[in-house]
């Protein structure tokens, strides 16, 4: 910006348009040091994988904020392919409405669509409505391991179940297992803000998820009959035991955060753990793992 200094009672608008994977990364980043973050997301053509259009808001008045992000930004495109960002200056009187139009319904899966809570989808069918609110911890439902984790629910869950998340973020698994019929849902987060956001979550969509604070070891001791683990491929491997004991015998655990070179690893962790050889999906570089574990002898 250059010219007459800016007013401090505009904000300046940055807006990416990314796929998935890179969408969330930059979610993130916006989230540390920007004004949050703000997403849209329109279909592409010819069944083509939407584009997500992500947005924050930074005082057009503060330099260093817009240095943090451009240096931020400047490092994720060393990860991912960044386009030149759109900057523009909105002002603050106008702001409220401006970061509202980001905001789109996002199908993910068979049934689910992610909106946030100040629009009404109107879902047809059978379609379960899960509404995050901006400001939310990982799991906005763009990156592909969310809609890998979210798949495979939709497939093992079934009425009455009880469901173990770990690692819940936003809450969006625990919360739509809970619209899938389980009859609880426990989630747990290192991240005490996570467990926080993810209990809110949840009262928005009129369910309720216990959330703790912690790791597996944090949550209550029953063996639950879904576990799921959207982690990291390390993590999932060092926790292959624990999550085989969280799991009923003749329950599911879906595991994801692994990249396609790590399965191998990590499915091998899984069945030395004790678990059933898994069903693999995958999307782009991501893979989830769905295994269950041996029943009971009679």
């Amino acid at each position: 910006m250059t010219g007459a200094s800016p007013d401090s009672s505009d904000l300046v608008e940055i807006t990416l348009a990314l796929d998935g994977e890179a969408a969330e990364a930059v979610c993130a980043l916006f989230r540390q040091h920007g004004g949050g973050a703000v997403v849209e997301s329109r279909p592409g053509d010819d069944g083509s994988p939407p584009e997500h259009w992500v947005s924050t808001y930074i005082p057009a008045d503060d330099p260093e904020a817009r240095a943090r992000l451009e240096i931020g930004l400047w490092h994720l495109g060393r990860i991912y392919p960044m386009p030149e960002p759109g900057i523009r200056t909105v002002a603050r009187a106008d702001w409220a409405e401006a970061w509202k139009q980001h905001y789109r319904p996002l199908r993910v899966g068979a049934r689910f669509v992610v909106t946030p809570s100040w629009i009404d989808p109107r879902p047809t069918g059978d379609a379960l409505v899960i509404r995050l609110d901006p400001g939310m911890a990982f799991g906005t439902g763009l990156h592909p391991t969310t809609q890998l984790c979210l798949a495979a629910l939709e497939r093992v869950v079934a009425p009455g179940d009880a469901v173990l998340d770990v690692g819940t973020g936003s809450g969006i698994l625990a919360i739509a297992a809970m619209l899938l019929g389980a009859s609880r849902a426990v989630g747990v987060d290192l991240d005490p803000a996570a467990a926080e956001i993810a209990a809110a979550n949840a009262r928005a969509n009129g369910v309720l998820v216990e959330t703790l604070v912690g790791g597996l070891d944090q949550a209550p001791s029953d063996a639950y009959d879904v576990v799921v683990a959207n982690l990291l491929a390390a993590t999932v491997t060092d926790l292959a035991r624990p999550l085989l004991g969280r799991t009923r015998p003749g329950g599911t655990c879906v595991a994801s955060g692994i990249l396609s070179e790590q399965a191998p690893a990590v499915t091998s962790a899984l069945q030395a753990a004790g678990f059933h050889p898994p069903v693999t999906a995958s999307s782009g570089d991501w893979v989830a793992l769905t295994v269950r574990r041996p029943a009971a002898r009679r």
